[in-house]
């Protein structure tokens, strides 16, 4: 398989199924769970799944992700991403003073997803 990410973007990608997957010409190895990150210059990108015993091709299952870079400072802490620390310490405070709000309708569904769960335990499924 061939994908051409757009020159400019910057990409990544990675391999959440167990076979190891080769990209590029040079035919990098990816393993299960691990990510790398694509040098590319707007040409197409090659994925190759690794072969099985057999020698046939196993199925690849890989996360490809690719954007304009935004080339600004990056803060990170927890769920938290900003581009200062400052700003990272300003969300902590509204997290804990419960200033970020509500979603509306969560409660109702959240009291719907335990309602149809206890009804499956009570019918002996997971």
């Amino acid at each position: 398989y061939s994908l051409r990410i757009p020159e400019g973007m910057d990409a990544m990608v990675y391999n959440y199924h167990p076979a190891d997957i080769f990209i590029g010409n040079e035919k990098a190895k990816i393993s299960e769970s691990q990510m790398a990150v694509l040098k590319h210059q707007g040409e197409p990108v090659a994925f190759e799944a690794a072969e099985d015993a057999e020698g046939g091709k196993k199925e690849a299952r890989v996360l490809i992700l690719a954007g304009t870079p935004i080339k600004e400072e990056v803060a990170r802490y927890g769920p938290f991403v900003m581009n200062t620390d400052e700003e990272i310490n300003q969300a902590l405070v509204d997290m804990r003073s419960g200033s970020f709000g509500s979603i509306p309708g969560s409660s109702e569904r959240m009291r719907k997803t335990d309602e149809a769960n206890n009804k499956r335990r009570q019918a002996g499924k997971q």
